[in-house]
């Protein structure tokens, strides 16, 4: 609760002894609680023989936190008991009124479950979607479930906020109103109504944190209470006042009090969130992509280029007027490989079926074809799709339209022979079955890519991207442990491995058998032409679920380049809560960090997740662009990822849902899709060398869970759920790459706040700075006596890329060129490693030069001026020359004041910028030089701005 945040406990009950209590009011007064918990010694006397404790021989084997909200509070890990159980004596049988008020604090691994249960009158839970109360009445049970799908209270990520939230319900039987309160707040969705007239059930035992194992309270818990009245309004935000102020709840109201609570969520959805003129985006793909801000690669770099995995791109393209979209596709692919680090696809093969598309105008494989010969786009790597599930025999003049592997008509010792069977449940290919079924869906895709290599000019290509979801799928071993066949054959190839293993091993030959039969050829290709080996990537071909298969063995199909094989895991979260979980066909953080795992075990440091901030097809993926997660979050979302170690991305596209579903794709609305793994990979750019001289740290992971379900590995507390922070140290120095995001887990308006300060410990020192929800990628260098600090990617944007700034801003740390002996320096607002405020500028001696790219995109920006923030901390005057494209603009002069200052162009120098202004075009990338003429001076940015 917001204020809750940023306070400290207010005063702290000095404590006698260790000890949980309550107290039994033999007479009310006031508004006196039936029963309540301080889990400290409270000023009320109290006596533990009337506590029953579960499991626990006395009260000091509890946990407590002496730190808690008010005095200490009781803690609850997923590893201890799932839950403490309280005896609260005899209860009333004719109950009318009750309420339940208490603080909760979950920690940053908390998902949800039961908080308390008075099993038979009332209970609380929670889960990822819903607040649930039910109360048990002398009629039928009462149920009120808030949806956990909006904004502030109404938003699951409020809760998930490592901080203490104030919970009240409140039932009247005599009114037949049932409230939740939250903060000191009941927002219409939190309340309901029952019949009148009825009696609360008594209720047996009390338990705190109770539920089913993977569902516990993972948390703090404090100041509960227990009142047989209906507490007034009034009186729940004063005790919501009371906890932040850290005092116990008071009993009687105080009239004189004001208690501030913080509006009711709002329902509307963030309209930047969505691209400009929504919801009538008419702009073709090409458009939107030209007109986004520039990514701003650092040139040079050695970063692999993004592989395109678009399905439909003329569906992608369905802006464009009827008949153009293969046209719009094209044009969207020279702009991706232009100035987004994307790689050519020439292809998906099994369109090479129809030769007539390849040799024909207005096909899309015969364009792409051409768009690789085209002389301009010779050199850039090209991409084939490939796809098992689409080899077709029939394309080599069989009978079968499914491939060899997937077909159910082979004989019976083919298939599997299962401990355990679904009704109705189909043929499933045996690990034993014949190498020979993949070799021979290998030829159908070695036949399709001879078609496409013999109409390429240069006999190459670079890179294949196979999907391989096919039989064998991988079984629990005690399903498949009595087959005979297997047995015979894992005595054959691995007796002396486990059946993991040996699925392992096998999966492997067949996607080896199948994959060698076009690759060799791909090969032979591209070494009779003079050029390398293509790299193969496989789909989900990762450490974590639910690839299935054990990592080091499948890892040995993956080829090794700049120093690393490269995982593919897919990240598709879909829904904005769906960020860190994994259900179903959805993959969020928690998938990459538990593969991670297993891949780093095996030395494989990188990896190229495929990754859809939500797509739709016919089966698992439907999804409704407003529902899906929005352009900030993915992108704060890709650069986690990177830090994990994506040092390059495969952006999945596909949208394929029959007219009438209600989830039909709106092809204006996905544009950015394509943009947002690049924006991430050109943050990368310009620290590459933490990706290949650096190490992923493991965070302050404290051990206390089963490594392989640990989802905090790899991440630093930072306050709660949905701050994420991951850090990468440079391989023996105290240089630091510093990535973190905050998550909203709905698309309302106010769901999470866009920024953030959060606080790290990093070697022994606690440091903090600011994380946005797109993203905050930081450089923290503390191998000097005075630490550097800067940002990499300040003027990246919450929103959809059409709605950033037109303004461009350089920042002087970030130079694409230096000569001569430029150095940084960090300025704070505040002591310590408080980075929150902080400014980092560039000094250097006579003659140093820097040299900066950009790129005007839009009309806009060919309006703007050049400006500089400058200073001069040594007395008199100084300047700096600044050169466009190789043409003197003048100097920039600092007056020599110790403040930062913006200088702006003499009047002199405007003529000649406006000149160099009318020889540029958008989408043409320009050079600034800054030429230091002495020294003393200090530079912090050369921005573009309106005059």
């Amino acid at each position: 609760m917001n204020d809750f945040r940023g306070k400290l406990v207010g005063r702290l009950l000095a404590l006698s002894i260790l000890a949980v209590g309550w107290t039994f009011a033999k007479a009310q007064s006031g508004f006196t609680p039936k029963a309540c918990w301080t889990f400290d010694q409270d000023p009320v006397n109290f006596s533990l023989e009337q506590v029953h404790f579960f499991k626990t021989e006395s009260p000091e084997d509890l946990e407590l936190n002496q730190k808690g909200r008010v005095g200490a509070s009781l803690l609850f890990t997923r590893e201890d008991e799932p839950w403490r159980c309280f005896n609260l004596g005899q209860s009333e049988t004719s109950l009318k009124a009750m309420t339940v008020e208490l603080l909760l604090k979950g920690s940053r691994d908390y998902q949800g479950g039961s908080i308390f249960n008075w099993k038979g009158r009332i209970s609380l839970e929670m889960s990822s979607k819903t607040l649930r109360v039910e109360v048990g009445t002398s009629g039928e049970s009462v149920n009120l479930i808030t949806q956990l799908n909006g904004a502030h209270r109404l938003s699951p990520g409020y809760y998930a906020d490592g901080d203490w939230h104030h919970l009240v319900i409140r039932v009247d039987a005599v009114k037949g109103t049932l409230d939740l309160f939250v903060d000191g707040e009941s927002p219409p969705e939190m309340s309901t109504t029952f019949p009148t007239g009825l009696n609360l059930n008594p209720g047996s035992t009390f338990l705190l944190g109770s539920q089913a194992e993977g569902a516990r309270l993972s948390g703090e818990i404090d100041e509960l209470a227990i009142y047989n009245q209906a507490l007034p309004v009034n009186l729940i935000r004063q005790h919501f006042q009371d906890a932040s102020e850290g005092l116990h709840y008071s009993k009687k109201i105080q009239k004189d009090r004001e208690v501030s609570i913080e509006p009711v969520a709002r329902m509307s959805l963030e309209n930047k969130d969505f691209p400009v003129n929504y919801p009538n985006v008419t702009d073709r793909a090409e458009d939107l992509m030209k007109g986004y801000p520039w990514p701003g690669f650092k040139p040079g770099n050695q970063l692999p280029r993004n592989i395109p995995w678009v399905m439909d791109w003329e569906e992608f393209c369905g802006n464009a007027p009827k008949g153009e979209e293969v046209a719009s596709a094209v044009e969207l692919q020279k702009e991706m490989i232009r100035n987004w680090n994307y790689a050519l696809q020439v292809g998906n093969v099994w369109k090479a079926s129809r030769e007539k598309q390849l040799d024909a105008r207005g096909y899309l494989i015969g364009e792409f074809i051409r768009l690789a010969n085209d002389p301009e786009f010779e050199a850039v790597p090209r991409l084939l799709v490939t796809n098992w599930q689409m080899a077709k025999p029939s394309v080599l003049g069989g009978d079968e339209a499914q491939p060899l592997i997937s077909q159910s008509t082979h004989p019976d010792d083919h298939y599997l022979k299962l401990v355990q069977k679904k009704k109705n449940q189909k043929k499933k290919l045996s690990f034993a079955a014949p190498q020979s079924l993949a070799s021979r869906d290998g030829e159908v895709q070695k036949y399709l890519v001879s078609v496409i290599l013999k109409r390429l000019n240069q006999k190459r290509i670079d890179l294949v991207a196979e999907n391989g979801e096919v039989n064998p799928k991988h079984f629990a071993p005690e399903l498949i442990e009595n087959d005979a066949a297997l047995i015979r054959d894992r005595q054959k190839v691995a007796p002396h491995s486990s059946w993991e293993g040996y699925q392992a091993l096998r999966k492997t030959d067949f996607r080896r058998s199948y994959s060698s039969q076009f690759m060799n050829l791909i090969n032979q290709t591209n070494a009779a032409s003079g050029f390398p080996a293509a790299r193969l990537y496989w789909y989900n071909l990762s450490g974590g679920e639910p690839a299935g298969f054990q990592y080091d063995t499948s890892a040995t199909l993956l080829p090794v380049f700049q120093g690393s094989r490269r995982p593919m895991p897919y990240f598709y979260p879909q829904e904005p809560r769906l960020w860190r979980e994994h259900k179903l066909a959805t993959a969020g953080l928690n998938r990459m960090i538990e593969g991670r795992q297993a891949e780093l075990a095996a030395g494989d440091s990188l990896m190229c997740p495929i990754v859809s901030p939500g797509f739709t097809d016919s089966k698992g993926y439907k999804i409704r662009d407003e529902e899906m997660i929005r352009p900030g979050q993915y992108l704060g979302l890709l650069k986690v990822l990177a830090a994990l170690g994506a040092d390059h991305f495969a952006p999945f596209v596909y949208y394929n849902v029959p007219p009438g579903s209600g989830v039909e794709y709106q092809p204006g609305w996905r544009t950015w899709k394509l943009a947002m793994p690049s924006y991430a990979q050109a943050v990368s750019s310009r620290a590459a060398e933490f990706f290949y001289q650096g190490t992923l740290l493991e965070g302050d992971y404290n051990g206390e869970k089963e490594a392989r379900k640990n989802y905090s590995l790899y991440s630093f507390n930072a306050g709660g759920l949905s701050n994420f922070v991951v850090v990468r140290r440079l391989h023996g120095q105290k240089k630091y790459l510093i990535t973190g995001t905050c998550q909203p887990n709905s698309n309302f308006e106010g769901s999470e706040n866009t920024e953030k300060e959060v606080s790290i410990l990093l070697d022994g020192k606690e440091i903090r700075f600011k994380i946005r929800r797109q993203g905050s990628v930081y450089i923290y260098d503390a191998s000097q006596s005075a630490p550097v600090f800067y940002q990499l990617d300040g003027w990246h944007e919450a929103w959809d890329p059409g709605w950033w700034s037109k303004e461009i801003v350089l920042q002087a740390e970030l130079w694409d060129e230096q000569s001569g002996n430029p150095s940084l320096q960090t300025e704070k607002k505040n002591k310590g490693h408080n980075f929150t405020e902080f400014t980092t500028s560039v000094s250097a001696s006579g003659n140093t030069r820097l040299k900066f790219h950009f790129q005007p995109r839009h009309p806009e920006q060919l309006k703007l001026l050049p400006q500089i923030r400058m200073r001069k901390l040594s007395p008199g005057a100084a300047s700096v020359q600044v050169k466009l494209n190789g043409v003197s603009l003048g100097n920039f002069n600092s007056r020599g004041s110790q403040d930062w200052e913006w200088q702006r162009l003499a009047p002199e120098s405007k003529s000649v910028w406006d000149a160099q202004i009318a020889k540029m075009q958008l989408g043409q990338t320009q050079m600034v030089e800054l030429i230091w003429s002495d020294g003393g001076l200090e530079i912090d940015q050369l921005a573009l701005k309106y005059p």
